[in-house]
Parts: structure tokens; C-alpha cells; sequence
């Protein structure tokens, strides 16, 4: 089979389950990338039985950076023209595979892709219909930039603190003092500028910790960055955010989105929400 000029690239941390899957759906790919960050089930074994077999596959070890940071790594290895990135719990469907020439002969004013992505719900089966789901920008290429020798990557990684220019506006007499209440059961943590990232999950370290098998570790942090409130998906299925007071409810994977007003943010269904209350005023 002849390889597409494409390198895919991949964070992975124990996950043995589901990266078999992910790989066999990127043949098609002159290079696969993965970078660890210190898996200790058969995530390893599974990938260097893979380079016994052939696969183009090159993997690095990497400590943890943060979901952006580690990204940004994976996404810096990649060799071919072409760049996709895809997680260890995706899979290219067979329509997709089948258009890839296609995406990559696209003229040089066209430098990415925004590819639809299916959450499939462990248990619940395939999102409705109704549910809003966006495109995301998953498949790249470099292109020529003035002023650079060689061609680079021109991609934004959300939520890359390091990347933020550092903005301290004139002292004034009255500071907005902006708060964010996430309320989940009888717990409740408040974002505002001073506290750290409020993590939601599975784990014990999470602020609010919920306790249910189809919720993930690490399922979502909000945090408060110049002000405003953001949450950044960092789950398996995705999480929904009905922020319009019973409208259709956003479907949101592994990016930002603002937060804004009151609501609700379920992480697999209505049945479990934690409860948005802005608690905004002035100091």
C-alpha cells in the first residue's frame, strides 16, 4: 500500500484498551507519532509489537506538560508534510480514509482541515442527532512563512498558558471582581482569577470529584483566565454544556469553550450536571 505524505501523532498514557483500534486506522499514514507519558500497563509492549510488524510508528517519552504542551510535542516529532491529530480513543472511519487523498491535493492556499467527529457513548450508543456537535481542525500541513528558512507549523493548542501575552491594565478605583459557582451535589468550588483550575472527574484529586464509570479521570477543568471562565474538555466522550436555559445543549471535545451566565454542565447526560452560577460584581 502506497503511504500518504501524512504523520499522525498521538498522547497516550495506559492506553492499551483502545490504541490498537486508533492505530489500525491510520495505514494509510507514512508516520505515526506517540508520545508517552509514563503508561505502566501493556501501552508499550502493545506499540513495539506493532514496530516489529512494520508499522511506521516512532514513540517518545515524555513527562507530562499539560494537555496543550503535550500536544505541542507530539505535534514538533512529525516528519511529513502533512500533520493529524487524533487521539488514542479515535479512529479514522472508512469514508475518511477513503478521502484523505483528496483533503492532502488541495491547493496550497488551503493549509488544514476541520474534520467532523462521532462520540460513541460507552453503554448509550452513538450521540443523538440533535445534539450539536462541531468540526475540529485536525488534519495540517506546514506552509511557507516570510522571514522563515523552512516551512512551519501554523496551529493554536488551547489553553497553552505559556503562550499568553502577560496584559496588566491601568490601576483603577473600581476592579471587577469576576466568580464562577460550580455546584455538583453538596459540593461547590469557586473560580475566580486567584484560584487555581477547578478540575471535574473521576479522580481524588479532582475539586469535584463524580463518582460514576462513565465519567473520565480527568474529565474537564474550568479555570478563569483575563476575567472570563473557560472550560476545557479533557474527557473520552466529550461534555455537553446547555448554557441557553433549555435549548439544545453544545457538545464539546477536547477544546475551550467560554462559559458564560448560568447553567448546566453534564458530562454524560442530564442526570449528571454540575451547575453553573455567575457570582460576578464589583469590589
Amino acid at each position: 500500500m502506497t503511504k500518504l505524505p501524512i504523520s499522525a501523532f498521538i498522547i497516550c498514557l495506559n492506553e492499551e484498551a483502545y490504541l490498537g483500534n486508533c492505530i489500525e486506522s491510520l495505514d494509510k499514514c507514512a508516520e505515526i507519532v506517540v508520545v508517552d507519558s509514563g503508561s505502566t500497563d501493556g501501552t508499550i509492549a502493545l506499540l513495539e509489537s506493532y514496530i516489529e510488524n512494520g508499522w511506521p510508528i516512532r514513540v517518545f517519552h515524555e513527562n507530562w506538560r499539560g494537555y496543550a504542551g503535550q500536544k505541542q510535542f507530539a505535534l514538533d516529532q512529525c516528519t511529513q508534510p502533512w500533520r493529524l491529530n487524533i487521539d488514542s480513543d479515535e479512529r479514522l472511519d472508512a469514508p475518511l480514509r477513503k478521502l484523505l487523498p483528496e483533503l492532502i491535493a488541495a491547493s496550497e492556499d488551503i493549509v488544514g482541515w476541520r474534520l467532523a467527529r462521532r462520540p460513541y457513548l460507552v453503554g448509550y450508543g452513538y450521540t443523538p442527532v440533535h445534539v450539536h456537535e462541531r468540526r475540529n481542525l485536525r488534519l495540517i500541513r506546514k506552509v511557507p512563512v516570510k522571514g522563515k528558512s523552512e516551512p512551519m507549523d501554523i496551529y493554536l493548542l488551547a489553553n497553552d498558558k505559556q503562550a499568553l501575552t502577560d496584559y496588566r491594565p491601568p490601576l483603577q478605583t473600581k476592579t471587577i471582581v469576576a466568580r464562577l459557582a460550580l455546584r455538583y451535589g453538596s459540593g461547590e468550588w469557586t473560580v475566580d482569577p486567584q484560584a487555581s483550575a477547578c478540575l471535574i472527574g473521576r479522580d481524588d484529586d479532582c475539586k469535584l470529584k463524580v463518582d460514576h464509570r462513565l465519567v473520565s479521570r480527568r474529565h474537564a477543568s474550568v479555570e478563569c483566565v483575563a476575567g472570563k471562565f473557560f472550560l476545557q474538555d479533557h474527557s473520552t466522550n466529550g461534555t455537553y454544556i446547555d448554557d441557553s436555559h433549555g435549548g439544545t445543549p453544545t457538545l464539546v471535545q477536547r477544546e475551550l469553550y467560554q462559559l458564560k451566565g448560568t447553567g448546566v454542565i453534564s458530562l454524560i447526560s442530564s442526570a449528571i450536571g454540575v451547575a453553573l452560577c455567575d457570582t460576578g460584581g464589583l469590589e
